[in-house]
């Protein structure tokens, strides 16, 4: 968040009046409050653009929504490990979907299409949905969404 003009303002203010009043050490001591001002914004935003940089997971509470349009696919038994990446302003997901045992692989495969293509379509910043597909009897089977496990 960059610093206001009243921030600037403040320190400005007792700069020039401690000047005019003779006291010359508050225009320095003005200067290193407005500098760290500018530090801290360019620290903050050096730190954001490495996040994305290098591709950080997202916060889980971005991924909620994403994963209530998952459960509510029809054929969807549960899923787990919901996963996210950043990479500029598009998001990336890696998903394990469970599906009934007994569907025919092309069956279970037109699910993960169509989960993918309801994700793409309710969430825009969602740029590629990779989709795993499994039984709901596989081992890690949860029966609902636990997102980065």
């Amino acid at each position: 968040m960059a610093p206001s003009c009243g921030c600037y303002f403040i320190c400005c203010c007792p700069s020039r009046g401690g000047s005019i009043v003779g006291l010359p050490y508050l225009d320095p001591l003005a200067g290193l409050v407005v500098s760290g001002m500018i530090l801290k914004a360019g620290v903050q935003t050096g730190y954001e653009s490495t996040l994305e940089l290098v591709d950080a997971a997202v916060d889980p509470s971005l991924l909620e929504p994403i994963k209530e349009t998952i459960v509510k696919a029809d054929g969807v038994k549960g899923c787990h490990r919901l996963r996210g990446r950043k990479a500029g302003t598009s998001l990336y997901l890696d998903v394990h979907i469970e599906v009934y045992p007994f569907l025919s692989v092309s069956a279970a495969h037109d699910i993960g299409e169509t989960v993918r293509h309801h994700i793409q379509k309710t969430h825009s910043q969602v740029a590629e949905v990779f989709i795993h597909i499994g039984t709901e009897w596989s081992l890690y089977s949860t029966c609902q969404c636990e997102t980065g496990q």
